[in-house]
């Protein structure tokens, strides 16, 4: 079994920063394939459509970019369970595209994500990331939910000129380009 586990920072689409946190596993079944399990949910509640379109969105571009990805393996061969955990009041799970792409590709790949780390970055159906309206905020959080490496979009790298020095000095921010530079210094080597 492979087990990984990571933070998703976000903003909804009130601004508002949020945090989730997930695990995911990967077990054999016994025709030499593999279950994959992303775990993420607070109870049996049902699922919020926010979320269901950000799995969808990851799912969509995991499917469509496979052989930049994940290489030679195909993804429509596995069979995933994503389930969220909120960390804070939002249970919305609106904006986590990107971190679902980054799990399912782990997953696939047989490699976890770095402990510690919070991606952040909402992913749109074309395979873009969104512009990050507050970065500080995120990074802040992240600080404050003991965060020791933050995967931030590019297009944040002058906002973040803003972060106080102390924040900037308890948090090594890593940026990305696209999903696949993203997947790349998301997982363990």
């Amino acid at each position: 079994m492979v087990e990984g586990r990571g933070m998703l920072g976000l903003q909804g689409g009130d601004g508002a920063v949020r945090m989730m946190d997930y695990q995911e596993k990967r077990c054999p079944l016994y025709n030499n394939g593999w279950l994959s399990l992303i775990t993420v949910i607070t109870a049996n509640a049902p699922v919020p459509p926010a979320f269901r379109e950000s799995v969808r969105c990851g799912e969509q571009n995991l499917y469509s970019r496979a052989k930049e990805l994940v290489g030679d393996r195909d993804p429509r061969s596995h069979e995933f369970t994503v389930q969220l955990r909120a960390m804070d009041m939002d249970r919305s799970g609106y904006g986590l595209g990107l971190p679902v792409l980054l799990a399912l590709c782990g997953s696939l790949v047989e490699r976890s994500t770095k402990g510690g780390l919070i991606v952040v970055g909402s992913l749109n159906l074309g395979g873009s990331v969104d512009m990050i309206p507050n970065p500080a905020a995120v990074a802040e959080l992240a600080v404050e939910k003991g965060a020791a490496q933050l995967l931030m979009p590019i297009s944040a790298r002058r906002q973040l000129l803003d972060l106080p020095d102390e924040m900037a000095t308890k948090l090594n921010i890593v940026f990305y380009a696209d999903p696949p530079d993203a997947f790349l210094k998301a997982i363990l080597e």
